[in-house]
């Protein structure tokens, strides 16, 4: 969760609540991650989990995945995901 908290802007005249934000682009994701294929996108968000999915669902899968070593402070959750990206890649 991001640290920050919604800011007060006026607007025409109204007090509105916003929050700073960033953009991404999927080309460049896809060419951070070189071999990581657009379509496979949808793939990887579901596998990740959702609001319509549970991690549960995917344990068994997870467990045939090599995970990185752990490195610094990543969690289990980081290194799941490492270990996805890692896999579509070379998918």
């Amino acid at each position: 969760m991001l640290d920050k908290k919604p800011k007060q802007i006026d607007l025409d005249g109204s007090r509105v609540h916003v929050m700073e934000c960033k953009l991404y682009k999927v080309q460049y994701l896809c060419e951070h991650f070189k071999g990581l294929q657009e379509e496979l996108l949808p793939l990887l968000a579901t596998v990740l989990g959702n609001d319509y999915v549970e991690k549960q669902v995917f344990s068994k899968f997870f467990n045939q995945l090599k995970l990185p070593k752990s490195k610094g402070v990543k969690n289990d959750e980081q290194r799941q995901i490492q270990a996805l990206f890692n896999w579509l890649q070379n998918e």
